[in-house]
């Protein structure tokens, strides 16, 4: 089970509680309750990028937003990813750096 999978209300209780240490007190933005939260390596997979992108552009900026739920775990939210990978949308190479809407 990963952690896209942990957001259902007929997990057991042992998950449940789990669940709540490891996400702490993480809230997800208040537009989508629902969304399921992914590691790295599925944000990564989501998006067409290399686990190793994303972790550079958690350093210099510019990525998706994420969540930092423990020392070493970071989550991404899908609906925010997804959010994020529409944005990066471009009409030439001429316009990068200004994202079309």
């Amino acid at each position: 089970m990963g952690l896209a999978d942990i957001s259902s209300p007929s997990l057991p209780q042992s998950v449940k509680a789990a669940r709540d240490r490891l996400l702490g007190s993480v809230t997800l933005p208040a537009t989508d309750n629902t969304s399921p939260l992914l590691r790295t390596k599925e944000a990564a997979a989501r998006v067409g990028l290399a686990e190793a992108t994303l972790e550079k552009l958690r350093c210099l900026g510019g990525g998706p937003p994420y969540f930092k739920v423990s020392r070493k775990r970071v989550v991404y939210d899908a609906a925010e990813l997804d959010l994020w990978a529409r944005s990066q949308r471009f009409a030439s190479t001429s316009d990068v750096g200004s994202p079309r809407s």
